[in-house]
């Protein structure tokens, strides 16, 4: 089992405005999450939760402190400490990987516990209100490799995989 998280973010480093994925809409985009996600489990904020429409069906964590979550088979609250989370995550979904699929909060949250990093580079400047620094990512994982780029929706893209040196 691994945790593996994905980001998609623009050239500035932004993920995220007034709690929307604008850049979400590049099909590229949606197919690299659908193909990690499938057959494995989410773990994901409850802002990103609410806009991610194609999470139905999957099994999901929701990270948030508010007990609004409705619970069902797929949809479960996660909160406490990163750790407590992965470790309950690993009990009840023992031969899936965890993916962290976003926002601000839960790759911060997370940061130290993922072991591979999926990063898709929208080629744009745009404003931001939600952003994840992630130049570090360079210095803690290695094995950096380019899985595709092109330009889809009129807009170029690269994405970057990332691997920790012991995952």
């Amino acid at each position: 089992m691994k945790i593996k998280a994905i980001t998609i973010s623009t050239t500035n480093g932004g993920i995220g405005w007034n709690d929307k994925l604008p850049w979400f809409s590049i099909s590229i985009v949606d197919k690299n999450f659908n193909e990690s996600a499938k057959d494995n489990v989410v773990l994901i904020g409850r802002s990103a939760f609410e806009n991610h429409t194609n999470l139905r069906g999957l099994v999901n964590y929701v990270y948030t402190t508010k007990d609004d979550i409705q619970e069902t088979d797929t949809i479960k609250r996660a909160s406490g400490s990163a750790q407590d989370i992965i470790e309950r995550i690993k009990s009840e979904n023992p031969d899936k990987d965890i993916i962290i699929a976003g926002g601000e909060t839960v790759y911060r949250t997370f940061y130290d516990l993922i072991d591979e990093w999926k990063v898709t580079i929208i080629d744009e400047f745009v404003p931001y209100n939600k952003d994840i620094n992630l130049t570090n990512i360079q210095y803690i994982w290695n094995n950096k490799v380019l899985l595709n780029s092109g330009i889809d929706n009129n807009l170029q893209f690269r994405t970057y995989l990332y691997s920790k040196k012991n995952a």
